[in-house]
């Protein structure tokens, strides 16, 4: 499981250009890149408010946003 941190507004995941962004896009970005698959194959899924699944190319990972309240 990958963890991301969020901060105590809740605002989103820390995306790669240190801008805040929505946890599942975020996610989706990563895991492509992890998953070696691209981007339009791979479809997240929230578990809960902060744990997301990501599922592409025969692949797939468990990510988590460090928070009190994640939007995505």
């Amino acid at each position: 499981m990958l963890v991301f941190p969020v901060p105590a507004t809740g605002a989103g995941c820390l995306g790669e250009s240190a801008g805040w962004y929505a946890a599942a896009d975020v996610v989706r970005v990563r895991a492509a890149r992890e998953l070696s698959c691209p981007i339009t194959s791979v479809r997240v899924s929230a578990r809960d408010d902060t744990t997301y699944d990501a599922v592409g190319c025969g692949k797939r990972d468990v990510y988590s946003c460090e928070a009190d309240a994640v939007s995505g």
